[in-house]
């Protein structure tokens, strides 16, 4: 499965390309019948809104959610954050990239 670059993520074959990957596994695990934890999921800040890490973000979400995989995004508060720990402010367009558009949603919470 292609992983993100500093360069670009969030092309129609970037996108194609985690679908089949998601559909592989999706297919493996019902044959097994198994159920997929698609656990620490997450994008470095080497990748920027402007190359696509949203983009990973939200792609990752909505195409884990409809192959029906339980899901947790990776938080290391280094290379891939979500929160800043020292203000508790979510990282720019995060909540939005996980679904969290409920504004009462707040870090500290968390």
């Amino acid at each position: 499965m292609p992983h993100p670059t500093v360069h670009s993520w969030g092309s129609d074959a970037d996108k194609s390309a985690l679908g089949a990957w998601m559909d592989a596994i999706a297919t493996w695990a019902s044959n097994r019948g198994r159920s997929i934890f698609y656990g620490e999921f997450g994008c470095t800040i080497a990748q920027t809104a402007a190359t696509g890490r949203l983009e990973w973000y939200t792609q990752h979400r909505t195409q884990g959610l409809a192959h029906g995989f339980g899901m947790t995004a990776w938080d290391d508060q280094g290379n891939f954050p979500l929160i800043n720990r020292t203000s508790y402010e979510w990282a720019a367009g995060i909540p939005t990239a996980l679904g969290w558009n409920d504004a009462r949603v707040e870090p500290r919470a968390l």
